[in-house]
């Protein structure tokens, strides 16, 4: 069911595959080293870590609508398993560091399908190809030519400890911009059909299982 919020007309959206609580917190302590290298950036709690499938932005279109196109998709879409690679950053006039996800093919199909019924619900269509990831930290405040090399160093920052884990459901989620930087408050929770064997730990027989 829909949470109970303020009636907004217009919400700041995002869909997602929430990151179990003990990978999340898993994720934190591995990447301890990075925090203390890059003490600058302004890191994400370990409760906000979340891959986003598609952002949404701001939009006065109902909620329960939105829910209602993605119910198909995630009754038909099996357990993904998921597999952190390497840091990356996207620099400009603010940063973003982020650590990469295995492009798992059920992953990459399930981007396609929301975004086409994004894009029939009347959002805009992905002008970019889909790069699983999980945003780590951002920043702004300083130049161009700095997070450029900010940027550099980070993607040759060594990681070390490999991260599986399995998405199990689609969240409808509303960022809410503070000074303190965003709030996010889960709108809709949508699971995925159920498979026998979870992606926990087996990658490999997990995808033969969804018939990857």
């Amino acid at each position: 069911m829909i949470s109970v919020m303020s009636q907004n007309p217009n919400r700041r959206l995002f869909i997602a595959l929430p990151v179990p609580h003990e990978i999340q917190c898993s994720m934190h302590e591995a990447l301890t080293m990075v925090r203390e290298k890059f003490s600058d950036l302004r890191f994400e709690p370990p409760e906000k870590l979340h891959l986003t499938i598609k952002f949404l932005g701001w939009t006065d279109k109902n909620a329960s609508d939105i829910a209602e196109k993605l119910m198909p998709i995630a009754r038909r879409t099996p357990i993904i398993p998921l597999q952190t690679t390497t840091l990356g950053a996207f620099a400009g006039t603010r940063i973003v560091a982020f650590i990469g996800l295995q492009p798992y093919q059920p992953l990459i199909e399930l981007a396609v399908k929301i975004d086409d019924a994004m894009v029939s619900a009347g959002f805009q269509e992905e002008s970019r190809s889909f790069h699983p990831h999980i945003t780590l930290a951002r920043r702004t405040g300083k130049t161009y030519a700095h997070w450029r090399e900010t940027a550099r160093q980070i993607k040759k920052f060594p990681v070390t400890d490999t991260i599986r884990f399995s998405a199990d459901r689609l969240a409808l989620m509303e960022s809410t911009l503070t000074p303190r930087g965003s709030v996010y408050q889960t709108i809709k929770t949508l699971r995925f059909m159920t498979i026998e064997k979870k992606c926990v730990t087996d990658v490999d027989s997990c995808l033969t299982k969804t018939g990857t």
